[in-house]
């Protein structure tokens, strides 16, 4: 939710080049490769489900804890 489908298809598709280019070169992307990507989106769509929510009228999430990451 909060992805808009344009964008998310232009973020995929350079990641994809990207690979695709990777692998001509005879390299293989691992996934430190796609946690790169990954914390790229991150910063794309971070906080996008902040205007769903709005959006839809919701003013809290109920179980917010599964936004955060514990320490022990």
């Amino acid at each position: 939710y909060g992805i808009h489908l344009q964008t998310a298809r232009n973020v995929i598709g350079k990641y994809i080049a990207t690979c695709e280019r990777l692998i001509e070169e005879g390299k293989m992307p691992n996934i430190d490769h796609l946690y790169e990507f990954l914390d790229g989106c991150i910063e794309v769509f971070g906080d996008e489900y902040k205007n769903v929510m709005k959006h839809i009228g919701l003013d809290n999430l109920v179980r917010q804890e599964f936004l955060y990451r514990s320490t022990k």
